[in-house]
């Protein structure tokens, strides 16, 4: 069973409030938008919808992880659109939800993972895989503490060129980390989904462990699963392989 949420807040009281992308530049520091503390978590969730433009479906499927030694069929996931790296679906027998993962069955060699390993969950309406859409997908939240985690303490180092480069150019402040699933609309309101969060810079130099995470930010949208720098991906595939696997 989903539900469809439909928002209740227009985009002109969002834009009063000072939410948008633009105007955190003027303000400084971007905790704010960033810390889900410092407002009532039902505008929160209200202005996460409307900053996405992909429908936000709440499904109500029940979280589980991989047992050891379990049995469980294993599918290749199907992006919307190409993606630099391999996921899988690991559908347990007798079930028609499969949790998705970034290990194969052969890194998991027989262990259980952690349910905090798991992406999300997908439902399954046949003996097909199915390309992994927002509608028949939920988020794992436990998950995303492991995604924010890894990028918190590595994104300062030289593990994304692209990203030395930026921080060169903006010299001082806080700059935008986005996903690279999303090649159009930077900057734009319509891609806060699309950005994982903000760093912050001094003398063209990333401070470390400066990441803030934002809390539009969506693990899977209409265009397919997150997309992280390689090097900065094969750092969350190693941190779930140490802490997930039992």
């Amino acid at each position: 069973m989903n539900t469809l949420i439909n928002s209740s807040i227009n985009q002109s009281k969002i834009v009063n409030a000072g939410f948008t992308l633009n105007h955190l530049r003027k303000i400084g520091h971007p905790k704010i938008i960033f810390q889900k503390n410092t407002l009532n978590s039902t505008i929160l969730n209200n202005s996460k919808r409307n900053f996405s433009v992909t429908p936000q479906i709440l499904n109500e499927f029940v979280p589980y992880g991989i047992k050891k030694n379990s049995k469980y069929n294993v599918f290749e996931g199907k992006n919307p659109q190409p993606i630099k790296f391999k996921f899988y679906y690991l559908k347990p027998e007798n079930s028609d939800i499969a949790a998705v993962s970034l290990l194969s069955s052969k890194q998991i060699n027989g262990k259980g993972l952690k349910k905090e390993g798991v992406v999300g969950w997908v439902k399954f309406d046949n003996e097909e895989a199915p390309v992994l859409k927002p509608w028949i997908f939920q988020e794992n939240k436990d998950f995303y503490n492991i995604f924010n985690r890894v990028i918190k303490e590595n994104l300062h180092t030289d593990i994304s060129k692209r990203i030395q480069v930026e921080a060169q150019f903006h010299k001082n402040g806080w700059m935008y980390f986005k996903d690279e699933r999303n090649k159009t609309n930077h900057g734009r309101l319509e891609s806060a989904e699309d950005t994982f969060g903000a760093v912050e810079v001094k003398e063209c130099e990333i401070i470390p462990k400066s990441f803030e995470p934002m809390f539009t930010y969506r693990i899977l949208t209409r265009r397919g699963l997150f997309q992280l720098p390689e090097a900065l991906h094969n750092k969350l595939v190693e941190e779930i392989q140490n802490c997930c696997l039992e």
